[in-house]
């Protein structure tokens, strides 16, 4: 049920996170603190945001984690752009609403969701003449499936998360915000500083 990003699949390891292709101690910190989480989710539930620019490791860490934790974990991956492109074809192609109720339920029970790269389906307004209006907000059938997954994966009546979820975003908390309904963001994104990494200063380091 996973989305991979033009259907390739990813496998990246803990042991694959080479520190010495970024400057200073920031990999090997991201590092160590994303293991320990990924240990933490095998015993109790936790949501994890990873931030950070383009081709700085995050999709990476967050593979890594997903990789540790499938030894006891159901695990899925889905890249939200790939995600809005089926909701949004799903009208010319009638293959892909059978689809996504399947990757919907499957959202909805894994016990490790990736959202990757969150925020790209959102999108950048042309006119930028007002700051505060610069990110288009995400197709309502996008948002309202996330905000039925999101309830889906958290405790009610506990107030609690339900199911791990780890999100990578190349974008601030107020400009996801600008993109989607608060009640989804307050649902994904944890007030734990622990459970946020950033990725700053990193380098791009994709090979190309």
């Amino acid at each position: 049920m996973s989305l991979w990003t033009g259907n390739q699949r990813l496998k990246f390891t803990f042991n694959d996170w080479h520190v010495d292709l970024q400057p200073g101690d920031t990999a090997k910190e991201i590092g160590n603190r994303a293991y320990k989480l990924a240990k933490k989710m095998t015993i109790e539930p936790t949501n994890v945001f990873l931030i950070g620019g383009k081709g700085s490791g995050k999709t990476s860490i967050a593979l890594a984690m997903m990789d540790m934790l499938r030894e006891t974990k159901s695990v899925m991956f889905v890249n939200t752009a790939e995600l809005l492109r089926l909701i949004t074809g799903r009208y010319d192609y009638p293959d892909f609403k059978k689809r996504l109720i399947d990757i919907e339920r499957a959202m909805n029970e894994v016990d490790v969701l990736v959202l990757d790269d969150f925020g790209t389906e959102g999108g950048i307004r042309s006119d930028l003449s007002n700051p505060k209006d610069a990110f288009k907000q995400v197709h309502k059938d996008m948002q309202e499936m996330l905000y039925r997954v999101l309830n889906a994966r958290f405790d009610m009546n506990k107030n609690k998360v339900a199911r791990s979820t780890i999100v990578t975003t190349n974008n601030l908390q107020e400009q996801l915000e600008m993109m989607y309904d608060t009640k989804i963001i307050s649902r994904l994104i944890p007030k734990n500083k622990e459970q946020r990494l950033a990725f700053n200063g990193m380098q791009d380091v994709r090979g190309v």
